[in-house]
């Protein structure tokens, strides 16, 4: 605190006295009342996590959280994010904790499959539109999405073999598709 007081280091004790059975039967019902007090570190940084998302997904409409965005420049948000979804895929989250996330507009347990799709439709957009599939690498869509390096992502992907055979379907499909690194039409 700002007098100099440990509070952290105080809370840690009280915590482990409580593990140990050594707190205070009056000690323990203080704590208990107070409003955001909890005994497990982990479920209280859990529902930190969740509030500090539901926040940024009520502000900005989507729950695409940027690589290494922190809260309070402490809480890495996206990280906690992707660990969610890992335990998720894991069967490591309770039954509360997968609805209060799948409670939230935008969530998606599977983001990268959500985020490619997203990209193969603004392809196949600009494929209507263009009459090719000659993406520039620099291309944006009008809302600001990257298109032309969602294409190169799909072509390091392809080269590093990390593209699973649906995706190298669905673009192979693509009349004019090439994976083809250095195309002539990016030095037009």
């Amino acid at each position: 605190t700002s007098d100099g007081f440990g509070l952290e280091g105080w809370i840690y004790v009280q915590r482990r006295n409580y593990y140990k059975n050594i707190l205070d039967k009056d000690r323990i019902k203080k704590l208990e009342s107070i409003k955001v007090w909890g005994w497990d570190l982990l479920t209280l940084q859990w529902y930190e996590g969740y509030s500090y998302l539901k926040k940024f997904a009520d502000k900005e409409g989507h729950t695409k959280i940027p690589k290494e965005y922190k809260v309070r420049g402490r809480f890495n948000l996206s990280l906690w994010t992707e660990d969610n979804q890992k335990s998720y895929h894991k069967n490591k989250l309770t039954t509360e904790q997968v609805s209060k996330l799948e409670s939230i507009e935008g969530w998606s347990w599977n983001p990268v499959p959500k985020f490619w799709h997203e990209g193969y439709s603004y392809l196949k957009e600009f494929i209507k539109q263009e009459g090719h599939a000659k993406i520039p690498a620099t291309f944006k869509t009008n809302d600001g999405f990257c298109l032309g390096r969602w294409v190169k992502k799909q072509i390091k992907s392809f080269q590093q073999n990390k593209i699973n055979d649906e995706v190298k379907e669905k673009l192979n499909a693509i009349e004019g598709w090439s994976w083809n690194t250095v195309p002539e039409f990016w030095y037009e």
